[in-house]
């Protein structure tokens, strides 16, 4: 049993322990089976919790990081992934405010299950929705960021390994843990993969707040949902929605950067980065699993996402090699050509996909003014 997180988080909410109940599993059943679970008594691993826990902007504090640490190492493995998601949880509902943004209605809390999707789920309660987090997701985040922050090994090493962490999730779910990155010198780089994983995490929840934003929850349709053995219904939106939700999120997180919330001086680069390690390792997963083909009838394959995203930082003012893709680029096209033989294939521009992202720009961020604009 996870020891209590006192007045930071407390217990686990009751609708997602109910939610397990009713499916006949505890928290430690929907927590991932990773290549290496000795990752949980991996200190450097405990240390990730332990300075996000405190917001850690930099070396030192190291008795905050001792007594976080202390804290920490009591959590059972299942604890530490919920705990994780529902601090970024917090902390993004936090930077919202702060950047004037409202905090959409209707999140009862968020958990991890096991999706088979590599995605999120907004699940229907009684008295709201239910975000769903796929098991291990947040755990190959961090593994990819790790890997893109990496100097050494070379470059085909990296993505040697992330191919082999894409191939075993594909075939058996197994995840990969940070542990395998023993050759990181972690105190040098741990505070960019820190701020990288965190902004990734608060991607993936922003497009799922979004659709509350934006209204998607009162027009979409409820469909059942196998996972994990265990069916229930989730929502589900239509494509144009999912590219409106992307979106909304970066946006988001370029408002939330800008306002200095959380402080940082690469707040900017992170924000941009973020939907990219998400949609990269997405696009790897549904080409391995469907040759390319979308992971639904629902989600808009994520290589036509990661598209639309650079059209509209391209619209905005920035460029691809401006803000992105450099070192993950090169990450992500030598993983596609180490599993599939070439690169992952971006879609050129057309003017329907140029139109079609206008009138979506004009939906979402028509009071956000274009970069260099007074």
């Amino acid at each position: 049993m996870g020891i209590q997180l006192g007045p930071w988080l407390g217990p686990m909410p009751k609708e997602y322990t109910t939610f397990l109940r009713e499916r006949g599993l505890a928290e430690a059943d929907v927590y991932p089976l990773t290549i290496d679970r000795g990752i949980f008594l991996d200190q450097r691993y405990l240390q990730r919790f332990a300075e996000f826990l405190f917001a850690v902007a930099q070396a030192g504090a190291q008795e905050d990081v001792d007594r976080a640490q202390a804290l920490i190492e009591g959590m059972s493995p299942a604890a530490n992934a919920n705990f994780l998601v529902r601090s970024l949880d917090r902390l993004l509902r936090q930077h919202f405010a702060r950047a004037g943004l409202a905090v959409p209605d209707g999140v009862l809390t968020t958990g991890v299950f096991p999706l088979d999707s590599f995605s999120g789920r907004a699940v229907p309660r009684q008295h709201g929705v239910l975000l769903l987090l796929d098991t291990g997701s947040l755990e190959f985040l961090e593994f990819c960021v790790s890997l893109d922050h990496m100097q050494n090994p070379s470059a085909d090493q990296r993505a040697s390994r992330l191919a082999d962490a894409v191939r075993a999730f594909c075939q058996t779910r197994q995840f990969p843990s940070s542990a395998s990155l023993d050759d990181i010198e972690w105190r040098r780089v741990k505070i960019s993969i820190l701020h990288g994983v965190n902004w990734a995490e608060w991607f993936v929840l922003g497009h799922e707040y979004a659709h509350h934003a934006l209204g998607h929850l009162r027009t979409a349709n409820r469909e059942a949902h196998a996972a994990n053995r265990h069916t229930f219904d989730v929502v589900k939106h239509t494509q144009v929605a999912e590219y409106e939700a992307d979106l909304w999120s970066l946006c988001s997180l370029i408002r939330i950067a800008d306002a200095g919330a959380p402080p940082s001086p690469h707040a900017e680069a992170f924000a941009y980065v973020a939907p990219f390690y998400f949609l990269g390792v997405l696009a790897l997963i549904e080409r391995f699993r469907a040759a390319g083909g979308p992971a639904s009838q629902h989600h808009p394959p994520a290589v036509t996402r990661i598209m639309n995203l650079e059209l509209f930082l391209k619209w905005w003012g920035y460029n691809r090699d401006g803000y992105i893709w450099g070192r993950l680029d090169e990450l992500f096209e030598k993983t596609s050509k180490a599993l599939f033989g070439t690169g992952l294939e971006i879609p050129a521009t057309d003017k329907r996909l140029q139109k079609d992202l206008a009138q979506i720009i004009v939906r979402t961020c028509a009071a956000m003014p274009r970069r260099g604009s007074g």
